[in-house]
């Protein structure tokens, strides 16, 4: 239930307050919305506040019949029934501790449902908003509190130290140390300089995918398709690029030459991702009780690289889901991976996988977690699919008003203060929060694998 109520000036968008509707009667309420009516002296505070349950001594009952009242007095909300309103809103349920609520009383810990991610969610923030860590953060609490599995496409190497306590950190509970330490031989990093390597085996991708790859197209191209049709029909399906190579050059015609040369100066046929064997293909390999697959893209020079990484990575998840095991896809800078604009054949391939796992992944337990700096940079079909939103600082208004229509669930007044948050400030909202939730982020305690640029250059000489 919602009511109109006057406001003091010091009351906060997305505050607790109470209200007393009588001489026993006081409601627990949330300010989703405030603004100025009337004209000079007689203008005044008034917003919209959502009923959450009666409070009864510390205790905020959410079934307890309210009935109709017609106004009664405000007040900042006791902090004892704030936290036992956030802290037992699912018992028996694992958390991630985000950190601390951003609003009234701030020592009040701010805590996610882990259940919550069964729906996709996407997180949002501008550059220096504090988005990265706050990512670590909720990344490592999954790891710590769940038994979710997770895959990790990080663009930047930035959760390569995923499930490693950093030896630098202070004030580690214990307890999480000893979780993260037991999992460590559970994460696994995939790329150039760690000892899994970021490599695909070119059989296993789809014959359309491989035609994308090879920039062949069945009408344009129909001698060279029908050429490299031919050269793969006696490989079977667990062959690699090596093998496709050598195949086209057994042959004579000219169609098989031309195809060779055209692998030669679009440098695919030595591109540093193909695997050589199905035993040097990367997740095919984890074994039964793996956790965590960071592909760490970070590590690779060529976009075309990237892209054909995280298509095969859907791939590798579309054709395992009906195993119906939970799986986390969590992509860093989504937008380079499932643009709006697709700029190129193999972008295009990613995003449409990526279109499909959104679209119908959850009923086999394939989630996404999606972040970037820009709502408008992501295909459509992929945001509009998210019901949970991470957002953190945000100055255009152009993203803000995107935000507005596609989580039209959370309250506009809520998503319009992006621009006023500080760093490490946001909003949680959807099925991973009791109500829509300012925090403010908390300390991580993996170690964060890229940094910014020193800014030394600004100090004066």
């Amino acid at each position: 239930m919602e009511y109109t109520v006057g406001l003091d000036s010091s009351t906060e968008l997305g505050g607790y307050v109470e209200i007393a509707v009588g001489p026993d009667t006081r409601l627990l309420c949330q300010v989703n919305e405030h603004r100025s009516e009337g004209a000079d002296e007689e203008r005044r505070i008034v917003g919209t506040a959502r009923v959450l349950g009666r409070i009864d001594g510390s205790v905020v009952d959410a079934r307890a019949p309210i009935g109709a009242f017609a106004g009664g007095s405000l007040q900042p909300a006791d902090p004892a029934p704030v936290r036992d309103h956030l802290e037992s809103a699912w018992p028996g349920d694992a958390v991630v501790h985000l950190g601390q609520v951003n609003t009234g009383d701030k020592s009040l810990p701010a805590r996610l449902r882990a259940r919550g991610f069964s729906r996709h969610t996407f997180m949002c923030g501008q550059s220096g908003s504090g988005k990265t860590y706050t990512l670590g953060v909720v990344l490592e609490q999954l790891l710590a509190n769940t038994s979710l599995r997770m895959i990790i496409i990080d663009p930047n190497s930035d959760y390569v130290h995923l499930g490693s306590v950093d030896p630098a950190g202070a004030g580690v509970p214990n307890e999480l140390t000893d979780r993260l330490t037991a999992l460590q031989s559970k994460v696994f990093v995939f790329g150039n300089g760690h000892p899994q390597s970021l490599r695909v085996l070119f059989g296993r991708l789809t014959a359309e995918q491989q035609a994308t790859v090879l920039r062949l197209d069945p009408l344009h191209d129909a001698e060279e398709f029908a050429a490299f049709r031919t050269a793969v029909g006696p490989l079977g399906a667990e062959y690699s690029m090596a093998d496709l190579v050598a195949a086209l050059g057994s042959n004579t015609d000219a169609a098989s030459a031309r195809l060779v040369a055209r692998l030669e100066n679009l440098g695919i046929s030595n591109a540093e991702i193909w695997a050589a064997s199905p035993g040097d293909a990367m997740l095919a390999g984890l074994p039964d009780d793996w956790r965590v697959a960071v592909l760490d893209l970070g590590s690779l020079a060529l976009a075309r690289d990237r892209s054909i990484i995280a298509a095969s990575t859907a791939v590798w998840l579309w054709e395992n889901r009906h195993a119906r095991q939970p799986v986390l896809l969590v992509i860093d800078e989504a937008h380079n991976i499932c643009p709006s604009k697709p700029l190129d054949p193999n972008q295009t391939m990613a995003t449409d996988l990526l279109v499909a796992i959104a679209g119908e992944g959850r009923k086999f337990g394939l989630h996404l977690l999606l972040a970037t700096q820009r709502p408008q940079k992501l295909q459509e079909n992929v945001l509009s699919q998210c019901d949970n939103l991470l957002l953190m600082r945000m100055n255009s208004s152009a993203d803000i008003t995107v935000l507005e229509e596609v989580f039209s669930h959370v309250p506009p007044g809520l998503i319009r203060q992006a621009s006023a948050l500080t760093m490490g400030e946001g909003l949680a909202a959807g099925p991973i929060t009791a109500d829509p939730l300012m925090f403010r982020t908390g300390a991580r305690y993996t170690p964060e694998g890229g940094s910014d640029v020193p800014a030394d250059w600004a100090l004066e000489r």
